[in-house]
């Protein structure tokens, strides 16, 4: 199917991926199998939600952190992390200030 930017938001929620700059892993138009997971240890927000991708690494599976979601989202994830399904990551076509992209996940609620 395809979609188009400006009818993204009427079928899926989109929440922006945050703090992918400090992560080892950038999102890969290949990531596919996408995993929220509540990290309640977080030492800097014990509500982080952090996304992760399930690769084949070596022929091996490893989840792989791609970042976060922002913490104005965090409670309604939290909340719902039961039934979202994540459909997939999109990319901004611009770049931003710092001359990396934007990245998204997709939900479905």
């Amino acid at each position: 199917m395809d979609i188009s930017a400006n009818n993204l938001a009427s079928i899926y929620k989109t929440i922006p991926l945050v703090g992918n700059k400090f992560q080892k892993h950038k999102p890969l138009s290949s990531d596919k199998d996408i995993i929220l997971i509540h990290e309640d240890n977080n030492k800097n927000d014990p509500n982080a939600i952090a996304i992760y991708s399930k690769r084949n690494i070596d022929n091996k599976f490893e989840l792989v952190k791609l970042g976060y979601i922002p913490k104005t989202h965090n409670e309604f994830i939290k909340n719902n992390l039961d039934n979202i399904t994540v459909k997939g990551i999109v990319r901004s076509a611009e770049l931003n200030t710092d001359g990396t992209y934007y990245y998204y996940i997709l939900l479905n609620e």
